[in-house]
Order: structure tokens, then C-alpha cells, then sequence
């Protein structure tokens, strides 16, 4: 009786072992090479929103947002409440056309993003004041909050660093707008 308990055991044991060394294997495939994070193609621009990311938008998201209405345009404003005066995301929504933008909004007139991650360093400029220009510049400002590039912004007489608290503010903004337009899970 004895050595059929032993001999269950060591059974199970093995088994067991087996289980664990199969899941660690499956788990270091998976993250060497499982899905990779979405990125933004800017050649493929579209402001064009779902019904269901605009419901999961307005009722989940929404709440962390300060809305404004414009009656004339038949827009809704949304602006998140971390946001700074220095640098921050108006998302609009056109229900009317389902359609979503975002605008870039500042304190100051001329500026632009320097970032710094690892080796490489670049700037992120606003070039142009329609859609597609505040686009492109969210979606680079994205790329680069995403991997967590140390920001600065430049204005002509200052460099400003970006504290976490407001990298964090303007990644949630920008993660819900391309969540909005379909182009982030």
C-alpha cells in the first residue's frame, strides 16, 4: 500500500513539473513573440468614430471629463480634468457625423515638444492649425508618452519639463481618442 502512494506521488509530482514547465514556456513565447502594442499610421488618418466606441466613451469615460456643449456647431467638447494650462487635448465629438477630432491647446502661441528616450531625441511640432495638423501631432506626442520619452516644452524663452502627473494626464486623453477613432483597442 505503501509504495502505491509513493509511486501516486511522485506521479503527480511529475506531472505538476510538467504543467509549470509548460506554462513558463508558453509565457516566455508569448512575451518574445505575442502581439505587439498598435501603432498610429499616419497615412491613414480618420476622424471617423464607431457608435460602440462612442457609447464606451460616454459612458465610462466621460465622467473624467469637463464637457461643454457648443449649440451652434452641435459639438461636444471634452476636456480632461488633470489637464494643465501649459499644454493639453480638446476632444470633439460631431455626433451629427460621427465624427471625432482632437485640438491642441496651449498657454502659449509657438511651441513645440522636445523628447529624449535612450539615444534618441526629436521634436514634435504643431505644423498647421487643421485637423489633420493636430492629429499628426497627438500621434507623435503618443508614440513618444507611450514609451515613456522624458518631454520638455519649448516656447521661445523657456524649456519646461513635463512632470509625470501631466505626462500621465495627456497619455489617458490621447490613449481615449485614438480609442475613439478606432485606431487603439
Amino acid at each position: 500500500m505503501q509504495f502505491c502512494y509513493l509511486i501516486m506521488k511522485n506521479e503527480l509530482q511529475k506531472w505538476f513539473l510538467y504543467f509549470v514547465g509548460a506554462t513558463l514556456l508558453f509565457i516566455i513565447t508569448y512575451s518574445i513573440f505575442g502581439p505587439k502594442a498598435k501603432q498610429i499610421n499616419l497615412q491613414e488618418i480618420a476622424f471617423t468614430s464607431t457608435n460602440s466606441s462612442e457609447l464606451y466613451f460616454k459612458n465610462m469615460r466621460s465622467y473624467f471629463y469637463d464637457k461643454e456643449e457648443r449649440e451652434d456647431a452641435r459639438f461636444m467638447l471634452y476636456r480632461i480634468g488633470s489637464r494643465n494650462d501649459a499644454l493639453s487635448f480638446i476632444l470633439v465629438n460631431n455626433w451629427l457625423m460621427d465624427e471625432s477630432y482632437i485640438i491642441v491647446e496651449s498657454k502659449y502661441d509657438n511651441f513645440s515638444v522636445e523628447w529624449h528616450y535612450e539615444n534618441e531625441t526629436g521634436i514634435v511640432k504643431l505644423d498647421g492649425e487643421n485637423n489633420r495638423a493636430h492629429y499628426v501631432f497627438a500621434a507623435e506626442l503618443f508614440e513618444q508618452l507611450d514609451r515613456k520619452a522624458d518631454l520638455w516644452l519649448l516656447n521661445s524663452a523657456t524649456k519646461i519639463p513635463f512632470s509625470e502627473e501631466e505626462k500621465a494626464s495627456l497619455l489617458t486623453t490621447l490613449k481615449d481618442y485614438f480609442k475613439l477613432v478606432g485606431k487603439l483597442r
